[in-house]
């Protein structure tokens, strides 16, 4: 699993089926807005378009990026 980090937020890249199994129960369990916090934030799944971090072709490469936007 690898993870990038910039000014907006955090970007989680699974390497494997297993890392993905892992993201997908993350972004079950996790609301898509934040509730309680300084700016509310959002959390998605990366496109290869949301390439701020990663490179897209990795983006796409990868079975989920998350993204987590504040």
């Amino acid at each position: 699993m690898k993870w990038a980090t910039s000014w907006w937020g955090i970007q989680i890249m699974a390497d494997s089926d297993e890392d993905a199994e892992l993201l997908m129960a993350l972004q079950a369990k996790l609301p898509e807005h934040t509730q309680d916090c300084y700016e509310n934030g959002i959390l998605k799944e990366a496109t290869p378009t949301d390439s701020d971090c990663f490179d897209g072709d990795a983006i796409a490469n990868s079975p989920v990026t998350l993204e987590f936007q504040r």
